[in-house]
């Protein structure tokens, strides 16, 4: 919830405030957090689309164990917000790093994909291959426009100006992932073996990784996930 309100922190104390049942800031409307939560999963009592709401637990898990990565060799610049709109055509997941000891930066640009059940979980990882080798340059000329970053910050600058030319030259400051999250019954032994084929130039420069994540059953977790944003709305929107 705080990522979808982002700069919006009084609404989301409103709807934290119902969700925890603590007293509610004077003249205080959780209420207000719905059109929030509509997006991705839907109001009460239906919600959406199953599949919407999977999707879009995905993104947020990458995003999280993106930023709870600890390693010296990279540190984060810059991360994407995921959009609430999983269905929209555009990056699931964009994150820059500055590695070690480099005047340089380099990003990922992620298609991040959900499995409910965890056979078969090979054929998800193609069709994420396939969209990013397809559709990775508009993504790209997407975040470009839409991505708010801090302008004075020059490398940053620079580099998303130039994001689309990176990637067509395969030069060694672009990468893709892709990450798959699903069942954790029945994950595979092995994953990504065959991503250095779909991107031969990007994995010369190590420019490739995966994630795979096992979440218990996935629709029970995304259907339970779904009803702590709903316990945060007003009894009259509920």
């Amino acid at each position: 919830m705080r990522l979808r309100c982002y700069r919006a922190t009084e609404i989301f104390d409103f709807w934290y405030a119902a969700a925890t049942e603590t007293s509610i800031p004077e003249g205080g409307d959780p209420a207000l957090a719905e059109p929030f939560i509509r997006p991705s999963f839907g109001s009460p009592p239906d919600g959406g689309a199953i599949d919407h709401v999977q999707g879009y637990i995905a993104e947020v898990t990458w995003r999280m164990l993106v930023e709870e990565e600890t390693t010296s060799e990279r540190t984060i610049v810059y991360l994407a917000h995921p959009d609430p709109d999983v269905t929209a055509l555009g990056a699931d997941g964009f994150v820059v790093y500055r590695p070690r000891g480099a005047d340089v930066l380099v990003y990922r640009l992620w298609e991040i994909k959900k499995r409910d059940g965890g056979n078969g979980v090979s054929g998800t990882i193609g069709v994420a291959y396939d969209q990013l080798t397809k559709n990775a340059d508009r993504y790209l000329a997407k975040l470009t426009a839409q991505c708010d970053i801090d302008e004075s910050n020059e490398l940053l600058d620079d580099l998303f100006a130039e994001l689309v030319p990176i990637w067509k030259r395969a030069d060694p400051a672009a990468g893709v992932g892709v990450a798959v999250a699903t069942d954790a019954a029945g994950l595979p032994t092995t994953a990504f073996t065959t991503m250095h084929t779909h991107f031969p130039r990007l994995a010369d420069a190590g420019g490739i990784e995966g994630c795979l994540v096992g979440l218990g059953s996935l629709r029970d977790f995304s259907l339970y996930v779904r009803a702590l944003l709903w316990s945060g709305l007003s009894a009259a929107t509920i």
